[in-house]
């Protein structure tokens, strides 16, 4: 009988070790998976469309620039703009386009999100075309300078 109880002891101590063992696999490969970092998405992405202000239609080949990033872009044909994969945070747009007055606007991109900021562009009248040809390219007294815009031209002597 000593010698069943020695076997039966062996056998259950042999048991036990193997359960240990297992277990003791099982805590690592859980404290493994669980010391995995969090990745948290810090960016967001800035989108919009530039349109006329008084005919609300899409204007393409606008520029857009984005400060203080100091990216760029132009607008398409439906007059969308977008900027992918931005720090979350406080940027500045600047809209320029020909025969119009340049717009800026403040937004805030927020981390994991898609922000949207439409922004529209007043048309510039002749005259205000006229004067902005004007101080561009009179630079000093004397200075003659020839403007051709809107199919007329107009030359300035001072």
């Amino acid at each position: 009988m000593e010698r069943n109880d020695d076997w039966a002891l062996n056998y259950y101590i042999i048991m036990m070790k193997a359960i240990f063992r297992a277990v003791v696999v099982l805590i690592l490969l859980v404290a493994i998976g669980s010391c995995t970092k969090d990745v948290i998405d810090t960016t967001g992405d800035l989108v919009g469309i530039v349109s006329d202000s008084q005919t609300g239609d899409p204007r393409s080949g606008a520029s857009v620039s984005l400060t203080p990033l100091g990216k760029t872009s132009s607008t398409g044909s439906d007059g969308r703009f977008e900027f992918n994969a931005i720090e979350a945070g406080l940027y500045k747009i600047q809209v320029n386009k020909d025969d119009y007055q340049s717009n800026t606007k403040e937004v805030t991109v927020m981390a994991a999100e898609t922000t949207q900021a439409d922004i529209q562009l007043k048309p510039l009248s002749k005259g205000n075309e006229l004067a902005r040809c004007i101080a561009g390219l009179i630079t000093k007294k004397g200075a003659r300078c020839s403007c051709i815009m809107m199919g007329w031209r107009k030359s300035i002597v001072s």
